[in-house]
């Protein structure tokens, strides 16, 4: 069995996952487009080849995954951003340092909500994460399974570059994604009925609380932006 096919088996169906805009469905921020996929296969190609270590090779990755997700965050602000995050992987790979967790994704998101009063609905689970994750195997599977010793399973804990990306694309989510744009107790409602498909009500209600959060971020200027970004950092455990 290949690792491509261990690797389907573990994802949920993704039909909805990669669903275009014209379906009328859903308005799914992880659709495939070729710029899209064109980078997420060169952030996954670059995952297997990097040698663990080193900086140069760390960098490109990190400026990769910048690109792909980088515009969550002022120019000015992402080179502070790249450095620390290197350093802190440096450190994971290097001294088996700083390690990051579902549930620290969760805390930093919630907490970072509650710093801006953001509605309801950009608070996140443990299961939505792990969800997210599952979703992007097929994508970019180098960023999600463990891959230390073969081992191809999602763990709770992972390295600070990918828990980085991971927040950044739950991040993009909660500003694009009608899908995971529900509240907690929405969601809920909604795995307990068996729905995992939105109707198109769901998504016009939906895309106006996605809007309204990013009408919330873009009234931050650089330096609140800038301490805003460090403190989500912090609280995913990623030192300065």
């Amino acid at each position: 069995m290949t690792r491509l096919t261990r690797l389907k088996q573990l994802v949920i169906p993704v039909s909805v996952v990669f669903t275009a805009l014209v379906s009328g469905k859903t308005n799914i921020a992880l659709q495939s487009t070729k710029d899209t996929t064109q980078q997420w296969e060169r952030i996954n190609t670059r995952e297997n080849q990097r040698i663990r270590g080193d900086e140069m090779m760390l960098r490109q990755q990190v400026d990769d995954i910048f690109s792909s997700v980088g515009y969550l965050v002022h120019s000015h602000v992402a080179p502070a951003l790249k450095d620390r995050i290197v350093r802190a992987q440096l450190g994971f790979e290097l001294n088996g340092k700083g390690p990051v967790t579902e549930q620290a994704i969760v805390a930093a998101i919630n907490t970072a909500a509650e710093k801006l009063n953001a509605p309801n609905h950009v608070q996140t689970d443990p299961a939505e994460v792990r969800r997210l994750r599952t979703r992007l195997l097929l994508s970019c599977p180098s960023m999600i399974i463990a891959g230390d010793g073969g081992d191809e399973s999602i763990r709770e804990s992972m390295s600070p570059l990918q828990a980085s990306y991971v927040a950044a694309m739950l991040v993009r989510q909660k500003l694009f994604n009608p899908e995971f744009q529900m509240t907690p107790e929405e969601r809920q409602r909604a795995f307990s009925a068996g729905r995992f498909e939105l109707d198109t009500a769901d998504v016009d209600k939906l895309q106006n609380r996605s809007e309204e959060t990013r009408a919330k971020l873009s009234t931050l200027s650089n330096m609140d932006q800038e301490r805003f970004v460090e403190e989500f950092l912090t609280s995913l455990g990623i030192e300065q």
